[in-house]
C-alpha cells in the first residue's frame, strides 16, 4: 500500500542542458537557483495539487537523491 510521503511515489524533473549553449545555463541558472524558483514555487502553491518544488539546499544533483 502507498501512502504520503512514501518514496516510491516520488516522481523527479531536471533540468538538462548542454553546457556550451550559453543562454541555456543562464536559463536553468534562473530557474533553480535564480527568481524562476520563486515563480514555480507559486505557481505550484496555488495552482497544482500534489506537487512541491525540490527543497532548497536539499543535493539533488544525482537520480537517487530524494529529500528526507
Amino acid at each position: 500500500m502507498l501512502s504520503v510521503a512514501d518514496p516510491r511515489l516520488l516522481n523527479t524533473y531536471a533540468v538538462v542542458i548542454d553546457p556550451a549553449n550559453a543562454p541555456a545555463r543562464r536559463f536553468a541558472q534562473w530557474l533553480v537557483d535564480g527568481p524562476g524558483r520563486a515563480v514555480l514555487e507559486r505557481i505550484v502553491s496555488r495552482e497544482v495539487r500534489g506537487f512541491s518544488i525540490w527543497p532548497a539546499g536539499v543535493a539533488g544533483d544525482r537520480p537517487d537523491s530524494r529529500p528526507e
